[in-house]
């Protein structure tokens, strides 16, 4: 699970920099091989966004921080919330309100005020890191020397709580070890078919509970077996929705405060033409596996036909948050004259992931609008790219 999920993020960093080129047409000025340096003198009253090869915050930010880069330290102090994606990623400061991170190996030393939600491979969290609030999470390995305010959410290969655990904790593990200066003041509730370790001396003031998770030892399953694991099944469904409703509003987030012209840009092109950006959506989510699989078939057009399959992947993710951002900005006209795109981000995503449940119209909702968002963000590279060739850029 570790390598499959920094695999992820180092797939996905040349991704942000691919549209970071996009967006050169309207600011040319824009680096993005290169170490960026917040110095530990500087002060940003503002938001703050930034990208780099190499980012390292050391100064103070009195607003949300949004960050992509290869490696990131933050070590200054964040007097609001910090999004952050890369793949060597270490919080060494004080962020005062919530930290969402996506990243390949994650140190967490500094304070966190609020909450915390991390996607990694790797999060470990030292004797001296402090998470006010909640953490949940998904990855390889994650070992707390930290203490954690309220509840633990977590799935992962390898879990290990050694602090005060101020709530409590749901695990779906490979591996639970709680050590004896764990202090839990909650119930442990975990999945997995290892027993947890607990050493002698760690205190745990509600119950352990654990749920052995079914084996595929025989081809059938009694009725009665299966509906014993319904529960469990259902969680774990909710948490995979919640983890991905997470990732996908940090990506978005990170599109529009990164690249805001390009995002309102493909924004505007589905309000505009939306049946138009659907049939040019569809036609190329059609074509595009046929191409792919006669590039397979050449066999000199393999290394081609796998970056086109990532890409294709990776435009039809982007599209889904594009369309739940168009869907949000729908619903939030009604409800104020102000556009808060933030808000139409999280409303669109809300929208959009009840909506697409729904058997039958969920499907067809789903391929109308991602359809539009894929068009549109076709129809945008296209234009950019005409605009770059101009100005003599590419």
């Amino acid at each position: 699970m570790r390598k499959l999920l920094t695999g992820i993020v180092l797939l996905l960093s040349p991704f942000i920099f691919f549209f970071a080129v996009q967006n050169a047409s309207a600011d040319t000025n824009t680096k993005t091989n290169q170490t960026v340096v917040l110095a530990k003198d500087q002060i940003v009253n503002s938001d703050y966004l930034i990208k780099g090869n190499a980012v390292d915050i050391l100064g103070t930010v009195n607003g949300d921080v949004y960050v992509a880069g290869g490696t990131v330290s933050v070590e200054g102090t964040i007097n609001g919330d910090l999004l952050v994606i890369g793949g060597n990623i270490n919080v060494k400061g004080s962020i005062a309100g919530n930290a969402r991170i996506i990243g390949g190996d994650i140190i967490i030393t500094g304070s966190i005020g609020k909450n915390l939600s991390v996607l990694g491979g790797s999060s470990n969290f030292t004797e001296t890191a402090k998470v006010g609030g909640s953490m949940a999470g998904a990855g390889g390995a994650f070992t707390f020397y930290g203490p954690i305010g309220k509840d633990i959410r977590i799935a992962g290969g390898q879990v290990t709580l050694r602090n005060v655990i101020g709530g409590n904790v749901f695990a779906y593990v490979g591996q639970l070890t709680v050590s004896p200066n764990a202090d839990i003041a909650g119930d442990v509730t975990y999945w997995s078919n290892q027993k947890a370790e607990v050493a002698p001396g760690a205190a745990i003031k509600g119950k352990i509970t654990q749920n052995v998770l079914p084996k595929n030892t025989t081809p059938r399953i009694e009725s009665t077996k299966f509906t014993s694991i319904i529960p469990a099944i259902v969680t774990f469904v909710i948490f995979g929705k919640i983890i991905s409703f997470l990732a996908s509003f940090i990506i978005g987030i990170l599109f529009i405060r990164l690249f805001p012209i390009c995002t309102q840009k493909i924004v505007n092109s589905i309000k505009t033409g939306f049946w138009k950006n659907v049939g040019i959506g569809l036609l190329t989510a059609i074509v595009t596996p046929i191409v792919i699989f006669l590039l397979f078939c050449t066999i000199i057009g393999i290394p081609l036909a796998v970056f086109g399959g990532i890409l294709y992947v990776f435009s039809l993710y982007v599209a889904h948050i594009v369309a739940a951002l168009v869907i949000g900005k729908w619903a939030i006209k009604y409800i104020s004259k102000k556009d808060h795109i933030n808000w139409s981000l999280l409303v669109g995503l809300v929208i959009y992931g009840i909506l697409s449940i729904i058997p039958v119209l969920g499907w067809l909702f789903s391929i109308v609008f991602v359809g539009a968002g894929l068009g549109a963000i076709l129809i945008e590279k296209k234009y950019s790219y005409a605009q770059l060739r101009a100005k003599n850029l590419i």
